[in-house]
């Protein structure tokens, strides 16, 4: 079974599975490859609809965004 979860704030509606894939492909687009990361974690912002990150790499590399990512 997967779970479908949805943030619903005012104005903002966001999927958890549509925040994981812009993330991801945020961090394809920075030429880091998927399989590289060990650890993922993503915040949603709902009062303003911004996603951070943080990924910590195999390696033990930390990345994450300065800039919010949007939905």
């Amino acid at each position: 079974m997967k779970a479908n979860i949805q943030i619903q704030s005012n104005p903002f509606i966001a999927n958890a599975d549509e925040i994981e894939v812009i993330v991801k492909k945020h961090l394809q687009a920075s030429d880091i490859r998927l399989n590289t990361i060990d650890e993922l974690n993503i915040y949603y912002k709902p009062a303003d609809g911004s996603i951070y990150y943080v990924a910590k790499t195999k390696d033990g590399e930390e990345l994450k965004n300065v800039q919010p990512l949007f939905i």
